[in-house]
């Protein structure tokens, strides 16, 4: 899903299980808890042609007005603008990944697409910051470091995990910025087929 905020020139995306309305409805009402918490309630909603009884009560609840494009008429929603460059953006990203990147893990690689491509733009209410800072504050790389997106890494093993004769590194591939943890890196283990955040990654770029 993908959402523009005109006021903050924001894009946000969410990855989405399915189309049904309970999943639509959850993912909805996180980004409108995120844009309210940052100052950027919103009182007006363009939707596409699709619009459940579940989320109509919910703008309903939340004193949020909407309205609907008429099918197949994209020129009226602004957000339409805002797939195209979203589209392109992580397009462009999915070139540089390594080819042996798991492709199933392509939805990990969302927030720092996001991320990215929104520092590229600037707010509309404040034009000296970017539409990240105006919406999730200022990005600080010192303590949340980045890397290419699907680039493939080699993770240290604490002496405290790993046996006497084991490998002090283990496989696995970069997804994103670990944005809770001081000066880590959110990896996926290969071997575990789960999610780390580590502090001490090897990156091999597949395109230099």
């Amino acid at each position: 899903m993908i959402a523009y905020d005109v006021d903050s020139n924001a894009i946000m995306t969410r990855p989405l299980k399915s189309k049904k309305s309970i999943e639509m409805n959850i993912v909805l009402l996180g980004l409108i808890q995120h844009l309210t918490k940052r100052g950027f309630k919103p009182n007006y909603w363009i939707m596409d042609n699709e619009c459940s009884t579940l989320v109509k009560d919910m703008f309903g609840e939340m004193k949020i007005d909407y309205q609907l494009v008429p099918a197949g008429n994209h020129r009226r929603n602004a957000a339409e603008r805002a797939i195209q460059t979203f589209k392109h953006h992580f397009v462009a990203g999915l070139l540089g990944i390594d080819p042996n990147f798991p492709l199933h893990l392509r939805d990990k690689l969302l927030p720092q697409c996001e991320i990215t491509l929104n520092m590229l733009r600037a707010s509309r209410t404040h034009s000296q910051i970017s539409a990240n800072d105006a919406v999730n504050g200022t990005f600080d790389f010192n303590k949340t470091p980045m890397a290419p997106v699907g680039c493939r890494a080699v993770i240290h093993e604490k002496p405290d995990k790993r046996k006497t004769w084991d490998s002090s590194g283990i496989n696995g591939w970069y997804v994103g910025p670990a944005m809770e943890h001081y000066r880590c890196y959110t990896c996926y283990v290969t071997k575990t087929r789960g999610f780390r955040n580590c502090d001490t990654v090897d990156f091999f770029p597949h395109n230099i």
